[in-house]
């Protein structure tokens, strides 16, 4: 029962970053500065976060936080 209500938990809220730049230089010619998404969906809702801190204050408990609502990408949050 503890595994399906956890199973359950994570279909509802999901966050992610979709970025993957470390901010080093990876030989293309630019300095590596370019920011990362961080991205949150909760309850089927899409939410774009400014910077990891904002990431982790999106959640069922707190609500998206500082993060900012886009209703276009709500398709993309797994219901």
């Amino acid at each position: 029962m503890g595994a399906l209500l956890f199973t359950g938990c994570v279909a509802i809220a999901a966050c992610g970053d979709s970025g993957g730049d470390d901010g080093g230089d990876d030989g293309d010619g630019d300095d590596g500065s370019s920011s990362s998404s961080f991205t949150c969906c909760l309850n089927g809702s899409f939410y774009e976060c400014a910077s990891s801190e904002d990431l982790q204050g999106c959640n069922l408990n707190d609500g998206p936080g500082n993060c900012s609502r886009d209703s276009s990408k709500d398709d993309t949050c797994n219901n």
